[in-house]
């Protein structure tokens, strides 16, 4: 795993360390390694699960072609429904996957 320079990752909550490791393991498998790109840091919507440790952004942009989209799925179906995970910005300069842990009920 890496983490860009610049994130800042002290006060990330227990539940996106183990997204993290379902990252590591997803990315695994398609022979590449999940960087952070942001997670109490950036700038985030007012509300944003970032600021509370409960966000956190992976990148896209180093994967192989066709990849993020299956990534996506494969992370989101790892985690399960107590976490959102969204591919922000598909097809874009910005395009990131998203995960937050938001436990629903």
């Amino acid at each position: 795993m890496k983490i860009k320079p610049g994130v800042n990752v002290a006060g990330l909550r227990p539940e996106m360390v183990l997204a993290l490791i379902a990252a590591q393991r997803v990315y695994g498998e398609h022979d590449t390694v999940p960087t952070i790109t942001s997670a109490l840091d950036s700038k985030h919507g007012r509300g944003s699960l970032h600021f509370a440790g409960q966000a956190l952004d992976l990148r896209t942009k180093d994967l192989p072609a066709g990849a993020a989209p299956v990534i996506f799925r494969q992370l989101a179906d790892a985690l399960g429904d107590q976490y959102d995970v969204l591919l922000e910005g598909f097809g874009t300069a910005n395009e990131h996957i998203h995960v937050e842990f938001q436990p629903k009920g």
